[in-house]
């Protein structure tokens, strides 16, 4: 994993084990996972949270695969991620807008 993605070394080991925690109790992804994105340690836990919040909103809608990589959900940007993927619903800049309102509280 360090090969892979060596920037995790900068991280406490607090602040890893609260991200591994977040993945595997709280989004429900097997820690397997890892093994082919490590560099999911790099991201955010609120990038992660909302990515993955609207993912299921959407598959619960029907508008996207069930089965997406964690990784082509977190690692692509911002504009590809609401173009690909929130824009796929009509109501979903809606509930993107709502979700990041809760993730990203002022």
């Amino acid at each position: 994993m360090v090969r892979a993605s060596p920037q995790i070394l900068n991280q406490s080991k607090a602040v890893i084990q609260s991200k591994l925690d977040i993945l595997v109790r709280e989004l429900g992804v097997p820690l397997s996972c890892l093994i082919l994105f490590p560099s999911y340690l790099s991201y955010t836990t609120q990038r992660v949270r909302l990515r993955l919040a609207m993912y299921n909103w959407l598959k619960d809608q029907e508008k996207v695969e069930p089965d997406l990589a964690l990784s082509t959900l977190v690692s692509c940007s911002d504009k590809l991620f609401l173009s690909r993927y929130v824009n796929s619903h009509p109501s979903g800049l809606q509930v993107w807008q709502d979700l990041k309102s809760k993730t990203y509280p002022r």
